[in-house]
């Protein structure tokens, strides 16, 4: 049902390849409208950027591209995550959420931060968080998606989510990497 729920998004909510009204034009390209980017032209392509407005944050997001030319389906699952953003998100927590419990790289994460992070840092931090908590589930708490980065010509690197605790704390991320397909790929500490 979902694979269904996702083909009919894709195809009511794709607007499709634009080409000029001038076919005849010597430097013809080809465009198209994604949601957050606005028209985008896939033909020859370039890098965009833009800043995605959430209800309490904006997360920046840069698509990029290694091809001179980009084809309408390469790019229909970005249209699909920007479209279901919130659940790709969500999706995206409940993986650090897990990874964490496994004490595999988000622990590492939390415990590095903990580890170097003054002890004043630490308290304007989390004056919000549940102090019924451990330290550790407090700034695992406070991790937020601070950049979106798309790859259309990477299968295993399509999409990346990156986590932090804020940017102005740190340079250190976890990266949440999704294929073409939508599905999770694999999770990294980076600096």
């Amino acid at each position: 049902m979902k694979k269904i729920f996702c083909g009919i998004l894709i195809f009511f909510g794709f607007q499709g390849c634009k080409s000029p009204d001038n076919q005849n034009a010597k430097e013809s390209t080809k465009s198209l409208s994604l949601p957050y980017f606005g028209e985008i032209v896939i033909e020859p392509t370039r890098d965009y950027d833009t800043v995605i407005k959430l209800e309490d944050y904006s997360i920046s997001s840069d698509l990029n591209f290694y091809e001179e030319v980009v084809d309408c389906e390469t790019l229909s699952m970005v249209e699909l995550i920007l479209n279901d953003l919130p659940t790709f998100i969500n999706k995206s927590k409940e993986i650090l959420i897990t990874d964490f419990k496994k004490g595999g790289a988000v622990k590492d994460y939390i415990e590095h931060h903990l580890e170097v992070m003054e002890k004043s840092e630490l308290e304007r931090l989390l004056v919000n968080a549940d102090k019924n908590e451990s330290a550790e589930k407090q700034l695992l708490s406070f991790m937020k998606v601070v950049r979106i980065g798309f790859y259309p010509d990477e299968d295993s690197h399509y999409a990346i989510f990156d986590f932090s605790i804020g940017t102005d704390e740190t340079d250190y991320r976890i990266t949440i990497r999704y294929n073409n397909t939508g599905n999770f790929d694999s999770l990294e500490f980076v600096s």
